[in-house]
């Protein structure tokens, strides 16, 4: 028997093969286990939404399931999260942007273990990365953790 759909626990799949677990709040692997057991269980993940221009992002995902989040809970990224998604090159340019930052900045970026999206220091990652990767890559690098 299938599982009931709930929100809270179900995974989504993109074409480019991204799978997402909304209990983990996270992309997670194809080996991961809750998953594993989801789909024995006759689980089969959602197409990934996609947004107006029919991209697959996290943001269209979002959209979904903003709904379903609790109104005080933060919206953040794992500074490792970002280092985990991005290539090696990618990784060079974040640290060479970061060399050039105001000491401010760097020192902020640099302490934190993650990057709330309503402070000011992801405001200030999200303009470099889009100036970087374009906005697309920007986006995936920094969606939430």
């Amino acid at each position: 028997m299938a599982p009931i759909y709930n929100v809270a626990d179900w995974y989504w799949r993109a074409a480019d093969g991204r799978l997402f677990g909304s209990k983990a709040s996270k992309e997670v692997p194809e080996d991961d286990p809750a998953f594993a057991a989801w789909t024995e269980a006759g689980g089969i993940p959602t197409v990934w939404p996609r947004d107006e221009e029919d991209e697959q992002t996290q943001e269209a995902l979002d959209a979904v399931l903003a709904p379903n989040r609790t109104p005080n809970s933060p919206t953040i990224t794992y500074k490792a999260d970002i280092y985990r998604r991005c290539t090696d090159a990618e990784a060079e340019s974040i640290e060479m942007a970061l060399a050039g930052a105001p000491v401010r900045q760097r020192r902020l970026f640099e302490s934190a273990l993650h990057l709330d999206h309503s402070d000011e220091a992801f405001a200030f990652a999200q303009e470099a990365m889009v100036g970087m990767f374009g906005k697309k890559r920007a986006d995936e690098l920094l969606a939430a953790s």
